[in-house]
């Protein structure tokens, strides 16, 4: 082993939300570890617009929603991080645009039960977890691009750092399985069946696109809507409230319905303003700030599977790519890898600390 390596009983690969639940729990019996994560921010498909003046989340750019009456693991997260969590605002009527030459049409929809944002979004988990974290047991910027197995070691190789090898006994694997199977010379570690497994596994949202609108005050509330609007024409597809737990900072957002490729070839920004303007009036027009997250471009979610089949949810997986492989030694995390929730904030905080929980089992059988 080089001077330039390091050596730990763990390797987690990837800092979203899976990854850090797992490393938070390692933590918490003080396991040796580190945490692997390509990108030089954690998250994951985690992330939020930051006020210029405090840095604090005002605005997710990834995942909004919970369900804690009917998510077990995400009540259970929610009380031991201490965050907190508000319903989704859905008072007033919502907008249906549904043809080029109809006028959007002024209607009541049902709320959608059970539906809450987090206080502070999901970037609060991510917060919470990592406050929790050593941040030297913490590598960013370290894309692993192969795995090999020797002597009972495995041994992650990276391009462009400082770090030429991470040798560890064990690994958790909490990245899109996609990209994994795509970007990683697995070294014949796992068999055909596994690989083809984790190339059918669609990445939730990965080719999704989502804007973020800023308002100085939330003036569709004072119409009397809800913020909602459900489109066939978009751009957004679907648009929601999304202003703060105290009404501050007023904003919308929507998840964009055109495919990657419109995105590129058209302003988008500007037919979200001319929707907008459509289904709540002039108003809408005023918007202070627009942000944009096209997950698509993000090579470290977003595979080339994912760009060349249809977007759909995840499917629940076969339980083998919850058990352990290689001897039980290697384990996969990521949320969509869940046995509820697939690819969700819930699924992703059960897969992490499953994963976790055994690579601890494991340790003490052996």
């Amino acid at each position: 082993m080089s001077d330039d390596s390091i050596q730990c009983d763990v390797a987690v690969i990837g800092s979203g939300l899976a990854g850090l639940t797992a490393s938070y729990v390692l933590q918490e019996v003080k396991a040796d570890f580190r945490m692997l994560e390509a990108l030089l921010r954690l998250g994951g498909r985690i992330d939020a617009v930051g006020d210029n003046d405090t840095g604090k989340a005002i605005g997710d750019l990834g995942p909004t929603w919970v369900w804690p009456p009917y998510q077990r693991t995400v009540r259970r997260w929610i009380e031991k991080l201490g965050v907190e969590t508000f319903p989704q605002y859905e008072q007033g009527d919502a907008v249906l645009d549904m043809e080029p030459d109809t006028p959007p049409a002024r209607q009541f929809l049902p709320e959608q039960q059970g539906m809450a944002r987090i206080v502070g979004g999901p970037s609060a988990l991510i917060a919470q977890l990592a406050m929790g974290i050593p941040d030297e047991q913490i590598l960013t910027g370290h894309q692993v691009t192969e795995i090999e197995r020797a002597d009972g070691m495995f041994r992650l190789n990276f391009s462009g750092t400082d770090v030429d090898t991470v040798m560890a006994r064990k690994v958790i694997v909490a990245a899109p399985l996609r990209v994994m199977a795509e970007m990683i010379d697995w070294s014949g570690l796992i068999n055909e069946s596994l690989v083809g497994e984790m190339r059918g596994a669609a990445t939730w949202m990965a080719t999704q696109a989502k804007a973020t609108i800023f308002y100085d005050k939330p003036f569709w509330r004072e119409q009397g809507f809800s913020g909602r609007i459900a489109s066939r024409i978009g751009p957004l597809a679907e648009v929601h409230d999304h202003c703060g737990n105290d009404g501050s900072p007023a904003a919308l957002f929507g998840f964009v319905g055109w495919p990657p490729e419109a995105r590129l070839e058209r302003d988008l920004g500007g037919a979200i303003a001319d929707q907008l303007v459509r289904c709540f009036g002039e108003e809408a027009a005023g918007f202070t700030h627009m942000e944009i997250r096209d997950w698509a471009a993000c090579p470290t979610i977003c595979s080339w599977l994912d760009l060349d089949t249809p977007p759909s949810h995840p499917d629940r997986l076969q339980q083998g790519i919850r058990s352990g492989q290689c001897d039980n030694s290697l384990f996969f995390a990521v949320a969509e890898t869940a046995g509820e929730s697939p690819g969700l904030i819930d699924g992703a905080l059960e897969a992490g600390e499953r994963a976790a929980r055994q690579v601890l089992e494991s340790q003490v059988q052996t």
